[in-house]
């Protein structure tokens, strides 16, 4: 209990106060303001620092190019391509960079 506490004090107040900033002043926004964007970016935000390798570079970018391009599969299944896409590359990359030998 005091373990959750701990974890928990400091962040429901700003989640209730972001909440409820949120629900009130959203609606003073502009509807054609285009906020379309702003979810992807955070996203971008968030796993950008996670990219120190190159197996982790290759896997990020195979898998948005993959998803482009997979776009139009019925069911939304160019997702999960790209996600297999992605994680197959990223392997095929850290498998390759592990097999070298090491030069100076």
């Amino acid at each position: 209990m005091r373990f959750f506490l701990g974890a928990a004090a400091p962040v429901i107040p700003t989640w209730y106060i972001s909440t409820f900033a949120g629900a009130f002043l959203g609606k003073s926004f502009p509807a054609d303001l285009p906020l379309d964007f702003a979810i992807p970016l955070t996203f971008i935000a968030l796993f950008a620092p996670l990219l120190r390798s190159a197996a982790h570079i290759s896997a990020a970018l195979s898998a948005t190019i993959a998803a482009v391009v997979f776009n139009d599969v019925p069911f939304n299944l160019g997702l999960i391509m790209a996600g297999f896409v992605g994680m197959s590359l990223g392997a095929a990359t850290e498998r390759h960079l592990l097999a070298r030998p090491n030069r100076p």
